[in-house]
């Protein structure tokens, strides 16, 4: 029973086996259903066997524009992009066994990185992009090695009678995650980034495999037997609150995240063979990205680059400064600015209006974002986000709600046009956070808590 378990999981492993069985207007809120990251510039690098072989493809967030990267007649499997997007890492067995090749993201410059005569495989970048993670068959069992990105100091990290594989690193690259059969079984482990501080985290005594870290190092998503056949489950990073996500008779394997941690991405054959999927990271809304009859699977997100743009500068155009000052605005650090209600001309005019403006890194981003952290000291106060709109020469609302008297955060995506939002030449950003009664107060003068006013910017 041992060996047969063994066998399986490697067919898993290996992709050798297969078991039969945006909001409207490009604007979104982090609270939406809706796709967070742009579709058309997030790329997912997936093992296809639709021409009759294995090799590596690309494609969008959305399924769109599906295209190979590699071609040739032995098997390519197991891509992994490299945190800048540049490069993608992957096992090919076109030498003779499995080892660890790297390629540019647009399948040129293939190059081999390991040369051993055991198998070499699953590849994963650290977050730095200096150092690759895999496993490797060299001594008799898989073992998770460790090497620099060019292939040299190749270091073995784990030394269990039977197997670790398929490690991934944690966002800060302090932790591996991999899955190990030390136990009988394949359960979850987390390592120190030396190798020390082994730590089974899952315990289940069923299959627990394929470990994937959340963006923000918070979750961990795996797939998993203990419920009869293969789902996808997700549990905070410490091993605790595991939670299933899928739920069907159909196999659901290789969960991976999305940049931004909104998505899964994972393959499944709830359509009869194994295609990509992609959820949301609650489990709800899985949307089928790949459709042919041939195998699909293996996913890899490209990694979207943000700069973080605090303001260079604020005014403010309606209230009264109480407290606090414009590096206040920077970070969520508790560190406020407090704004009371000032005179306005008409009833209708907001009676708090913070100016904030900041220079963008580039003309042309993927996607702008604007961030408030902020909440009011009572009820009933409404809160407007605009951004400027350099090409009308004036502001667009771009979200609305009723403050809160707790801290909360708004982060308004914009992902149809967002250079209509910067200012040729200059790169100026503006926005204006604004306040009204909406309601009946009880207590005046009422105050605006703000501790956060930041654009993100996506290239």
């Amino acid at each position: 029973m041992r060996h047969s378990r063994i066998r399986l999981a490697c067919a898993f492993l290996m992709g050798l086996f297969t078991i039969q069985s945006l909001a409207q207007g490009g604007l979104s809120r982090d609270s939406d259903d809706s796709i967070l990251f742009p579709q058309s510039s997030v790329k997912i690098a997936f093992t296809s066997e639709r021409d009759g072989n294995a090799e590596i493809y690309v494609m969008n967030a959305d399924g769109s524009g599906q295209t190979r990267l590699t071609n040739n007649g032995a098997d390519d499997r197991r891509p992994a992009f490299s945190p800048d997007g540049s490069k993608i890492a992957f096992a090919s067995d076109r030498d003779g066994n499995w080892e660890i090749y790297v390629m540019n993201a647009d399948g040129s410059g293939q190059t081999r990185l390991t040369n051993h005569v055991a198998t070499d495989h699953t590849p994963a970048f650290s977050p730095d992009g200096s150092k690759i993670a895999f496993g490797a068959r060299r001594d008799g069992d898989f073992e998770i090695y460790i090497m620099n990105v060019d292939g040299t100091d190749q270091t073995r990290l784990t030394n269990s009678s039977l197997s670790d594989w398929v490690p991934a690193f944690s966002p800060d690259g302090s932790k591996i995650v991999f899955a190990s059969w030390r136990e009988g079984n394949d359960e979850i482990y987390v390592m120190n980034v030396d190798g020390s501080g082994q730590t089974n985290l899952t315990h289940s005594g069923t299959v627990d495999f394929d470990p994937s870290y959340s963006p923000d190092g918070s979750k961990i998503t795996f797939l998993t037997t203990r419920d009869g056949n293969w789902e996808i489950y997700v549990m905070n990073a410490d091993g605790t609150g595991a939670t299933r996500l899928t739920n069907n008779g159909s196999v659901d394997v290789d969960p991976v995240y999305s940049p931004d941690g909104s998505k899964i991405a994972f393959n499944s054959d709830r359509d009869g063979d194994h295609e990509i999927y992609i959820m949301n990271a609650d489990g709800t809304g899985a949307i089928q990205l790949t459709n042919n009859a041939a195998f699909d699977g293996q996913p890899s997100f490209q990694t979207l680059h943000s700069t973080v743009i605090p303001p260079d500068s604020f005014s403010l155009f309606r209230g009264i400064l109480i407290a606090g000052g414009l590096s206040d605005l920077f970070s969520s650090d508790n560190l406020r600015m407090f704004v009371r209600p000032g005179i306005t001309l008409n009833q209708a005019e907001r009676q708090v209006q913070l100016i904030v403006v900041g220079t963008a890194p580039t003309e042309t981003p993927t996607v702008l974002r604007f961030r408030v952290e902020a909440h009011a000291s009572i009820n009933n106060i409404g809160q407007w986000i605009d951004l400027w709109n350099y090409d009308t020469n004036s502001y667009e609302q771009v979200d609305f709600m009723i403050a809160t008297t707790a801290d909360s955060v708004v982060e308004v995506t914009i992902t149809t046009d967002p250079s209509r939002f910067i200012e040729n030449g200059t790169l100026a950003m503006q926005a204006r956070v604004s306040y009204k009664e909406v309601g009946i107060v009880l207590s005046y003068p009422w105050l605006i808590i703000l501790d956060q006013t930041v654009w993100v910017v996506v290239d």
